[in-house]
């Protein structure tokens, strides 16, 4: 599967560019009904963490892939 880069150009278009989750990798992974709750945990974590909603499932999951994507405050 190829990814496409994200453009670089226009932050709010990056932000918004989903991330695409493989279906292994959305079965190991915690889910979240909302948003408030994936934020939640992931402020919590020791680690850099976001919340994204995932294709497959369509609830959140967290990750710690940041570069070029929106953060959460610390």
């Amino acid at each position: 599967m190829r990814v496409r880069p994200l453009p670089s150009c226009n932050k709010a278009i990056r932000d918004s560019i989903p991330v695409n989750t493989q279906p292994g990798v959305c079965a190991r992974k915690r889910r979240f009904s909302s948003e408030a709750e994936a934020i939640a945990v992931a402020l919590k974590a020791d680690i850099t963490l976001r919340p994204y909603r995932c294709q497959l499932c369509r609830d959140y999951h967290l990750t710690s892939r940041t570069k070029g994507m929106k953060s959460l405050p610390r």
